[in-house]
């Protein structure tokens, strides 16, 4: 199989599906990334962006998703990076993708939440200047709030 520059596609837009292999690879790596958790939910996914990066191998090796609110707000959706491929820097890009997105949708905000013991991920969103938000009462304290104005 021939090499391939590394590249990170769109596979899903609100409403339209660009690549049904795509989101098939989504779903391999949401189970890979979070075996624990309920698989995202795909009137979830088919109501935002969602990206795939690919290796230069030609396999999915990271994932990630964002959505609009009615607020002038988007939120940075689940995002995994393949145990094989941690380390590269691909978080980071593609928060920095998402950012970009959300920038050229005009919103005003981004939020997004980690899980409390996931540092790796918290430092990845303060390194891409995201700050931590305390909400009012009714949230999980288990969960860290981060936002970054656009």
């Amino acid at each position: 199989m021939a090499k391939r520059n590394p590249r990170t596609r769109l596979v899903q837009s609100p409403g339209k599906t660009k690549s049904p292999a795509g989101l098939i690879d989504l779903g391999r790596l949401d189970h890979e990334c979070f075996p624990d958790d309920e698989p995202v939910n795909p009137s979830h996914v088919k109501a935002g962006w969602w990206w795939v990066h690919y290796s230069a191998a030609g396999n999915a090796i990271a994932f990630c998703g964002l959505h609009t609110d009615r607020h002038s707000r988007a939120h940075l959706s689940r995002a995994g990076v393949s145990v094989l491929a941690r380390g590269q820097g691909l978080q980071r890009k593609m928060i920095r993708l998402r950012m970009k997105k959300a920038a050229s949708l005009k919103v005003e905000r981004v939020l997004t939440y980690t899980d409390a013991k996931n540092a790796p991920s918290s430092n990845n969103l303060a390194a891409c200047g995201f700050r931590i938000w305390i909400p009012g009462s009714g949230f999980d304290p288990a969960f860290i709030r981060w936002y970054k104005d656009v």
